[in-house]
C-alpha cells in the first residue's frame, strides 16, 4: 500500500480550493522527528481563513484515502490568543481506513475543532464507510477539548467511534451516525451532544461528572 507524508516542524494547512486523493494510500499528516508521537506545529503569525496558521493543522478543503488510513497531528502555536491544534473545516474521507486526529489547543483554544464558523460553509465532515474514528483533543484549562459545534458538521462512520478529551467534549450541532460502538470519555469534564437526529449503535460515556 502506498504511503503518503506531509511531514513539518511548521504548520499544515489544506486550503478551501484544495483535494488531495491518495487512491488508497496512507495519509499522515504531522511532525518532528516522530510522526507517530510529533505534531505539527503552528505559526505565531495569523492568516486568512480563520486565521489558520495559527493551528497546527487545518484541513478547510477535502482529503480522500479510499482503503487507506488518515492520521492528523496538531498543536496550536502558544504565542497565539487562539490556536486550535487541529481545523477539520472540510473533509476527510475514506471507505474502510480508519481516521484518526489528534490536537493540543493553545491558550482558550479547542485541541480539535471540526468544522469552521469563522469561514463560510466550512461546516467539517469526518466519513468513513467502515473505518474507526478516533478523536484525541486536549484543550486549555476551561476550553474545549473536542468542539463540533458549527451547524452541518457531521461525523459518520459504520465502523467504531473513539473520543477522548482532556477538556469539554462539545456536539451540540453535530450530527453523529455511527454504526459500530462509541465511546465518548471527558475525564472531569462535560459531553454535550443535544443533536436529536444522532444516530449511536452502542454508546459508552465514560466521565467522572
Amino acid at each position: 500500500m502506498r504511503l503518503g507524508k506531509i511531514i513539518t516542524a511548521g504548520r499544515i494547512k489544506i486550503s478551501t480550493e484544495t483535494s488531495i486523493d491518495t487512491k488508497g494510500g496512507n495519509l499522515v499528516m504531522s511532525g518532528g522527528g516522530n510522526v507517530m508521537s510529533g505534531y505539527a506545529q503552528g505559526n505565531p503569525a495569523g492568516s486568512t481563513e480563520n486565521n489558520a496558521l495559527f493551528s497546527g493543522v487545518t484541513i478547510n478543503g477535502s482529503v480522500n484515502t479510499g482503503n487507506g488510513n488518515i492520521l492528523v497531528r496538531g498543536r496550536g502555536n502558544s504565542a497565539a490568543a487562539i490556536a486550535q491544534g487541529v481545523i477539520v473545516g472540510g473533509n476527510l474521507t475514506t471507505t474502510s481506513g480508519n481516521i484518526s486526529v489528534w490536537g493540543m489547543g493553545k491558550n482558550t483554544a479547542e485541541g480539535i475543532l471540526i468544522g469552521n464558523p469563522a469561514l463560510s460553509g466550512a461546516q467539517g465532515e469526518l466519513r468513513s464507510g467502515s473505518g474507526a474514528i478516533t478523536l484525541t483533543g486536549m484543550g486549555q484549562t476551561g476550553s474545549n477539548g473536542i468542539s463540533l459545534s458549527t451547524a452541518g458538521c457531521s461525523v459518520t462512520t459504520g465502523g467504531n467511534l473513539n473520543m477522548f478529551s482532556v477538556g469539554n467534549i462539545s456536539g451540540n450541532t453535530a450530527l453523529f451516525n455511527v454504526g459500530g460502538a462509541t465511546l465518548l470519555s471527558a475525564g472531569q469534564d462535560d459531553i454535550l451532544m443535544n443533536n436529536r437526529s444522532n444516530t449511536f449503535t452502542y454508546l459508552n460515556i465514560v466521565t467522572g461528572k
